[in-house]
């Protein structure tokens, strides 16, 4: 983890910025397996969100290394109110996004759950 922040040097760190209504999703898994595909080591997870059989909304993270899906959403029923976020599928990509940071790959890709990391849970300590 980096301790200050002004050592994060800024021409090393991209960010999307979308509306709602766009799907930065698909954006970033495809960008990230064209790179895969030109030889570039690319590390790290990406969402993906879609309905599922029974036509609710879920989310996968995937491992762009080894294109393994990580369930992240918890089957809860179309009348929860809850957060679906599945614990351990969050701390499954944890553990994909810091194998990329300790394999040191050419570019490490964290999709963000962004109420947990502002809550400072979530990918916060892969972010920093």
């Amino acid at each position: 983890m980096i301790a200050n922040h002004a050592e994060i040097y800024p021409k090393r760190v991209a960010v999307i910025l979308y509306r709602p209504e766009q799907d930065a999703d698909t954006l970033l898994a495809d960008f990230t397996q064209d790179l895969a595909r030109q030889g570039v080591r690319v590390g790290g997870i990406v969402q993906r969100n879609f309905k599922g059989a029974n036509g609710m909304k879920t989310m996968l993270a995937r491992d762009v290394a080894r294109g393994r899906e990580i369930p992240s959403c918890q089957p809860l029923g179309s009348g929860a109110i809850s957060c679906k976020l599945d614990a351990n599928g969050l701390a499954d990509a944890a553990v994909v996004a810091s194998r990329a940071i300790k394999l040191h790959v050419d570019l490490l890709v964290i999709n963000k759950f962004s109420k947990q990391e502002a809550s400072g849970r979530g990918l916060r300590d892969e972010f920093c």
